[in-house]
């Protein structure tokens, strides 16, 4: 059963060890947003009587959560989601990579209207997906694997609270798929008319205690693949066998964006719609793939 939580206040945090839900670092007041979570029951109490009979009421033991959030993005939130998980390699540049990845867990504290405060600990991300629409808001959704739910603590007081704007149009982001190299935003970004961008990863909670929580999540390597709606071209046609390039999605304007590059992607173009050969677009599925060094992403935030 999925419930909804409708809060005033959010907090987000990472913890100074799983599952503890004391905070390290910076604490994050998030903006408005939907959020939804989910019991997850692993394993159930099984019993049976002197006749073998087992017993119809069974009770949860091993118990976790899932949540999925949803928010329309602030490309600084973005960013501090998203370098959390990489490595820092100077100049605002970060890198993603397939293998050794840091492994934060994050604290999730919703005040809801009555007072009330739901928290989740040792929240793992599982997914990141920014979405833009064509000519609509860019939202940023987050799905979570969370090792408990605690009632009756207190709000976090914020100590990061992002001012970037809130809410950020496809119409003044970019993006971009081409044959080469990337050279920067002013240079490669052409008419978008939507895109799409999910990076993933696998996680399974186990170690289960006494307690029936998990105590560890086993992680695979993170996953980046991306949609890209755009004019028809050369580099569109070529595409329906599979074309080898470079790929951008700048999220937001210039002054404040969240760039998502690589320049080792292969595209591959959908069927295409029946449309006037003069008014035509493509659609491109995105493949990211590891170079030399195992990255897979540049991140670079400007915000």
């Amino acid at each position: 059963m999925t419930e909804s939580l409708f809060a005033t206040q959010a907090r987000l945090y990472a913890e100074s060890s799983i599952g503890n839900g004391t905070p390290t670092g910076n604490i994050v007041d998030l903006p408005s947003f939907s959020a939804a979570a989910s019991r997850q029951t692993f394993r159930w109490e099984d019993r049976a009587d002197a006749f073998r009979t087992k017993r119809a009421e069974r009770q949860p033991i091993h118990v976790a959560y899932r949540l999925r959030t949803s928010h329309q993005v602030d490309t600084g939130l973005a960013a501090w989601i998203m370098t959390a998980h990489c490595f820092d390699r100077g100049s605002g540049q970060w890198d993603i990579r397939r293998l050794g990845m840091p492994e934060p867990s994050f604290t999730l504290q919703f005040e809801t209207e009555d007072g009330d405060v739901q928290e989740f600990r040792g929240c793992h991300i599982d997914e990141i997906q920014i979405s833009a629409p064509e000519g609509r808001a860019i939202t940023l959704e987050i799905s979570w694997h969370a090792m408990s739910r605690v009632t009756g603590t207190t709000l976090q007081t914020a100590t990061q609270t992002f001012t970037t704007p809130e809410a950020v149009s496809t119409v003044e982001s970019a993006a971009t798929f081409i044959t080469g190299s990337l050279t920067n935003r002013a240079t490669d970004a052409i008419p978008v008319h939507s895109a799409e961008f999910v990076m993933s990863r696998d996680l399974e909670l186990l170690q289960f205690g006494p307690d029936g929580q998990p105590d560890r999540a086993r992680q695979a390597p993170w996953r980046c693949i991306a949609e890209l709606v755009l004019p028809a071209g050369a580099t569109t046609e070529a595409a329906l066998s599979g074309q080898t390039g470079a790929y951008g999605f700048w999220v937001g304007p210039a002054s404040g964006e969240l760039a998502l590059t690589s320049d080792n992607v292969k595209a591959y173009r959908d069927t295409e719609p029946l449309k006037s050969p003069e008014l035509r677009d493509h659609s491109l599925t995105i493949e990211f793939r590891p170079d030399t060094t195992g990255r897979i992403l540049n991140i670079a935030a400007t915000v």
